[in-house]
């Protein structure tokens, strides 16, 4: 399954390493090329772009915008040690599976994955 790291820093590089070991391929975004090299030796394709400029928000599929393709995605936080996480986990074009009744929401593809970081 292809997964999107959104923020790509310390804690998305071990969500992706984490991911990779569960068979993912993942792609993970940073505003930066400055890290780009760890990214590549860890098994994350890196994409540089800033979010927050709309204008740049289209290049991340492939390079194209593709209004066909299906994303979904799952955000939660928990507390542990007194501080607060969260995460957010968005899967490009995931396939329903037998467990999942045919399903490809975020519920039944990246709920699961994030509890699984959680443990």
């Amino acid at each position: 399954m292809r997964t999107l790291i959104i923020g790509c820093g310390y804690v998305g590089e071990a969500l992706g390493q984490r991911l990779i070991a569960l068979g993912h391929d993942v792609t993970g975004i940073r505003r930066s090329s400055e890290h780009n090299d760890r990214l590549v030796k860890l098994g994350i394709r890196p994409v540089n772009l800033d979010i927050t400029r709309e204008t740049e928000f289209g290049i991340i599929i492939d390079g194209q915008y593709d209004r066909n393709s299906l994303l979904s995605s799952w955000a939660g936080g928990f507390q542990l040690g007194g501080k607060i996480y969260v995460i957010v986990i968005s899967f490009v074009d995931p396939k329903g599976l037998k467990e999942t009744y045919g399903y490809a929401t975020g519920g039944w593809v990246a709920a699961p994955v994030a509890a699984e970081i959680a443990k």
